[in-house]
Formats: structure tokens, C-alpha cells, sequence
């Protein structure tokens, strides 16, 4: 591969400390590889973010190039082995508490995560920068118990050092941190490559200011989306003595290109940002009214900003008939979502997660997440409100879905996918599901790091195509006027229908689910109670406000069981099933995070 102006520019670079500004599908591991070919005879160790990367890059890399993840790494330099890793999880503490047990065992879980993570050599040190990150709420509860949840934590992180067993991936980077064997490890290379350097842990980049050789930071800040693990952002907090940039994409084409250019300048007010399209590449962009308006083509992939939307796709595209498979492995979030439905109608008895156990009630359950600020588990509790008219069945569809995977894979199925899920990816077709904008609208939060966050996860989403891109048309009217004139030159399909006011298709009505096991344990007075909970639906009737799987609006139209509602803030109207609406008293008022 002839390397690009760019990629020369980089090669030939004398720095100690490089940082590589690489747009999505600018070639930044390639680029990687051309600079390792440059030192066949230098000691080289590539940092990568997961473990994939790492199959992927030990069969590409000359010999002299010694690839890990960090964890990995860390780990080698201890030289020492642990007896099985287990995930810090709030469960864990609960035993610990009393009043608000389940709120205080996930703040010393998540404070145990933030210390493990952290440049802090001491529990204690990490208390205040903790509290910092909390809500106004956590850092009250959080205060009144510090002391304990320190103690806590320390008894623990005592007992991994002491046993080595069941401890989490972050301990033992922690201890190889705590005892310079990660610093001296790398100390024996003359060069670090490291990748996805947006998302590096505060301990990572501790280590990386004491090494002394070269090093080469590639990353792109608009990926950054992973700060709910206490990630940061080495691109912008690490000093460095050159900076290159690669625009130049290899995915796509100039129309996409510049949707995404518009998009960064625009969203976050970055005028800087630049990347370009290959020009042998052909892409189109298009905005769609609603998902049914689209015509499926060649390897699909619907990506949601939810798990909410992902289960919603999910039930559609199955009550529909259409082959489609989850790009990652969903057992876990199939299971928990299962257990919040045994909660929902009392079955406690068959709750796995023994958080979820320990409440008495879905409205105890939503109440903490929405202390917590737990977006998923409210989508979740969501998720089980309006469909539970197709749970258990359809869980236990999708967890034989997942299992099936490898053995059904097909490429022309329709693909299933969260973004974060998605990132690393790409494909011919992208959807990418309206549920990105909610997160989008509402007061100009410019500047505020969940706002940020979410303009980069709608980022990465976008660059995942390689030839079409479908936005939702709601994202037209975000932004500047001029982002919203640049919009208005781009096709909306289903445009006319909805200007002209006329419904979308129903949806087919789900028939019985006469194809799973009638003889599980599961069913029995699970179908009895859901028999009963549809015999006593209340009757809706025109002009009733509910809230619909797609937000709020009021019922304009009646056949049968479906409703045709208006939605609000929407052109257009949507029919829905009465079992997935909820009667309301009136709209709330407007924020756009619905």
C-alpha cells in the first residue's frame, strides 16, 4: 500500500511524543504497521484496545512488535497468577447496608472502579476526586457514608492482594501500577505504539508520563465514549511535541464525508474538524421518517443508542417475519431484562441478578436507577412496561437467537446493533435508530460532558457506513440555522407521505406465540396472569393522551386494537398496538429527553 501524503508526513516524523489525531477509517493501524516496518530492528511494544485487536494485530506486525492490551501487559509484568477474575458488582456490598442498601453498595462499587482506575496510590486519596463526580444526591448519600464505604473497599482490595482470586481485571493493572512493574516493563522498549488513545484509563496515562522513550498516541477525541468508565482523553491531556492529523477516510465516500463534517462543526461548534471521503468511493446519505419507509439492502445495520431501541427493532423485525442477527453477544442484557420482568409481576423467585432481587417493586427499582442516573436500567424498566405483553416468550427467542449465532450467520441478514456495540465495525448499510436524538435536544447543553459524550456516540454511529447512511429526519432540525440548511438538501424518504399527513403501515399484530415450549416452567401462570392483564386493558378513545414506544402524543384514530397516534413534536403518525400504550393525564413538558 503506497502510503498517503499524511501517512509520509507521519513516518517521517522525529518526535519523542507523536499523538495522531485518525478520523474514523483513516487507516490508523495500517499507518501503524508502516511506521513499525520503518524499525525492523527496534524493540516495539502496540498497546490495542481489546483483545480482537490483539488477534487481529499479532498477524499483522513484524516479529520486533510485541502486542498487548494493557491489561494483558500488566498482568505479564507481574509475572505472578490469579485463581479466576470476577467483576466488581454492587450485589457484592449489600450484606454491608441497611437503609438504601441498594444505592450504597452500587456508590462502593462504582468507587472501588474509580480508585482501581485512578492514578491514586491510596483509597483515601481517591475519596474527594470521587465525590466530585457525583450528582448533588450521591454526594450526599455518598458523604454521610464515606468512611464506611472506604473501609469497605479497603477490606477487599486487602483480600485480592492477599488471596489473588476473584478479583477484577483493574486489580491486578492496579498492583503492577502500585509496584512500578508496569513502568519498568515498559522501560524495556525503545518505542509504544498505542491505539484508541481517547479512551485510556488515568492509571494508563500516569504510567505512559514516566516512560522515557518514544512514544506514538493514535485516537480520535470525537470516539470518545466511554468516560462512564472513567476513561480520559490522552489526545487533549497529554503533552506531546508533534501532532498529525489523518482526514483522508478509506470507508467511505465525500458525501458522507461531509454529512460528518457538518455534523462535528456543527454539534459541538468545531469549525476545526476535517475529513474527507476517498474519491474512489461512492456513498449517498438520505433522512427516513420512519424505519418501515426504508428498503432493506445488503448487510443492514439498524444501530441504537439503547438497548431499549435495539429490544424494540428487534421485536418488530421478528413479528415481521425478517432474518437478523445482534452483532455482539446480548445473553447478559437479555437476562437481566428478564429478571426486571419476574420483578414486574412478583415471580422474585426467579431472579438471577441478587440486585434486582432485593427490591420489593418495579417502582422501588425505578426509583434508584433514576437515582443512580442509570440510563440503561430505566430503559430497561421501560422496555418491560410496554412490551410486556411478549415477555417471557420472545427473551427466550433472542437468547436462542444469540446461541444460534454462529451457526446461522448471514451477512444479509439485517444486523442488530447498540453503537457502542458497533464501534470497530463497519458496513455497506447504516440506519441509524431516532433514539440518538432524545439525547440531542432539549436546552443548548454545548459544552457539558454528557452532551459531548453524545454527539460522539452519534459520531461513531454515523461512520460506520461504508456506502449508505439513513439519519433519522428529527436530526434535521438540531443545531444552527445553518446546519438546518445544509439538512433541508438532502432527500427524506417517506417525506411526501408524512407531508401529506398519511399514517404509517400498521405493523403486523403479533400472532400467539404458539412456537415456544408450552411445557416451560416459565410459561404456566406467567401466560394466566398475562391473559388477565390483557382482559383488563381500559378502553382508550380519540383524543386520549398516551405514551407510545416512540414518546408521547394523543390517539387520532381506532381499528380494533390498533391506535393511530399523533405524535408530539412529529410529523408523522404512527399505529401502534393498545397493549404497548400507556394512558397519561396530559404531555409533560418538552425537554427532548423522553
Amino acid at each position: 500500500m503506497k502510503p498517503t501524503h499524511e501517512q509520509k508526513k507521519i513516518i517521517n516524523a522525529k518526535g519523542r511524543v507523536i499523538k495522531i489525531n485518525a478520523r474514523a477509517g483513516t487507516g490508523k493501524t495500517a499507518t501503524l504497521l508502516m511506521l513499525a516496518q520503518q524499525y525492523p530492528d527496534t524493540k516495539i511494544l502496540y498497546l490495542v484496545f481489546n483483545s480482537r485487536n490483539r488477534q487481529e494485530a499479532k498477524s499483522k506486525f513484524p516479529h520486533n512488535v510485541d502486542v498487548h492490551t494493557i491489561h494483558s501487559f500488566a498482568l505479564s509484568s507481574l509475572g505472578s497468577s490469579f485463581d479466576g477474575f470476577e467483576s466488581v458488582r454492587p450485589s457484592h456490598f449489600l450484606k454491608h447496608f441497611r437503609a438504601n442498601k441498594e444505592t450504597l453498595a452500587t456508590l462502593t462499587s462504582d468507587f472501588i472502579v474509580f480508585f482501581l482506575n485512578s492514578a491514586y496510590r491510596k483509597s483515601d486519596q481517591a475519596i474527594d476526586p470521587y465525590k466530585q463526580q457525583l450528582s448533588d444526591e450521591l454526594r450526599e448519600i455518598f458523604t454521610r457514608s464515606k468512611m464506611d464505604i472506604n473501609e469497605i473497599s479497603r477490606t477487599l482490595l486487602n483480600s485480592w492482594y492477599k488471596t489473588k482470586k476473584d478479583c477484577p481485571h483493574d486489580f491486578y493493572l492496579k498492583l503492577s501500577h502500585l509496584e512500578n512493574k508496569f513502568q519498568d516493563k515498559l522501560a524495556k522498549y525503545e518505542l509504544v505504539l498505542i491505539d484508541e488513545g481517547q479512551d485510556l484509563s488515568p492509571i494508563m496515562i500516569d504510567a505512559l508520563s514516566t516512560y522515557s522513550g518514544r512514544i506514538i498516541i493514535v485516537g480520535d477525541s470525537h470516539q470518545q465514549i466511554y468516560s462512564f468508565r472513567y476513561a480520559e482523553d490522552a489526545m487533549l491531556n497529554f503533552t506531546h511535541d508533534e501532532l498529525h492529523e489523518l482526514t483522508l477516510s478509506f470507508r467511505f465516500g465525500d458525501k458522507i464525508a461531509l454529512l460528518t463534517k457538518e455534523f462535528i462543526n456543527h454539534g459541538k461548534e468545531d469549525r476545526d474538524f476535517k475529513i474527507a471521503g476517498s474519491p474512489g468511493l461512492k456513498s449517498q446519505v438520505y433522512f427516513y421518517e420512519n424505519l418501515q419507509a426504508i428498503e432493506k439492502r445488503t448487510e443492514t445495520a439498524i444501530l441504537c443508542r439503547t438497548n431499549f431501541s435495539l429490544f424494540k427493532n428487534a421485536i418488530l423485525l421478528n413479528t415481521k417475519g425478517k432474518h437478523f442477527w445482534f452483532e455482539r453477544d446480548i445473553t447478559g442484557d437479555l437476562l437481566r431484562t428478564l429478571d426486571v420482568y419476574w420483578l414486574s409481576i412478583d415471580e422474585a423467585e426467579k431472579i438471577k441478578d441478587d440486585l434486582i432481587r432485593s427490591f420489593e417493586s418495579l417502582t422501588a427499582l425505578d426509583k434508584y436507577a433514576s437515582t443512580i442516573n442509570d440510563y440503561q436500567l430505566l430503559k430497561i424498566i421501560e422496555l418491560v412496561t410496554v412490551y410486556e405483553h411478549e415477555f417471557p416468550g420472545i427473551v427466550f427467542e433472542f437468547l436462542k437467537r444469540c446461541k444460534e449465532k454462529g451457526e446461522r450467520y448471514d451477512r444479509n441478514g439485517i444486523i442488530l446493533s447498540t453503537i457502542h456495540a458497533a464501534k470497530g465495525q463497519e458496513y455497506e448499510t447504516v440506519i441509524i435508530d431516532d433514539d440518538v436524538i432524545s439525547r440531542l435536544e432539549g436546552p443548548n447543553s454545548n459544552g457539558a460532558l454528557n452532551y459531548i459524550e453524545e454527539i460522539n456516540v452519534a459520531y461513531v454511529g454515523i461512520t460506520r457506513a461504508q456506502k449508505i447512511l439513513y439519519l433519522p429526519a428529527g436530526l434535521k432540525r438540531l443545531f444552527s440555522k445553518e446546519w438546518q440548511n445544509y439538512t433541508s438538501n438532502i432527500a427524506v424518504i417517506g417525506e411526501t407521505q408524512s407531508k401529506k399527513e398519511h399514517p404509517i403501515k400498521k405493523p403486523p399484530i403479533s400472532k400467539p406465540q404458539t412456537h415456544y415450549n408450552r411445557n416451560d416452567s416459565d410459561f404456566g401462570n406467567i401466560e394466566k396472569k398475562k391473559a388477565v392483564s390483557r382482559n383488563h386493558l381500559p378502553e382508550f378513545k380519540l383524543g386520549d393522551t398516551v405514551k407510545a414506544p416512540n414518546g408521547y402524543g394523543q390517539i387520532v384514530e381506532i381499528d380494533n386494537d390498533q391506535y393511530l397516534i399523533a405524535m408530539e413534536n412529529q410529523i408523522a403518525r404512527i399505529w401502534e398496538r393498545r397493549a404497548s400504550l400507556i394512558k397519561v393525564e396530559k404531555l409533560p413538558p418538552y425537554s427532548g429527553h423522553r
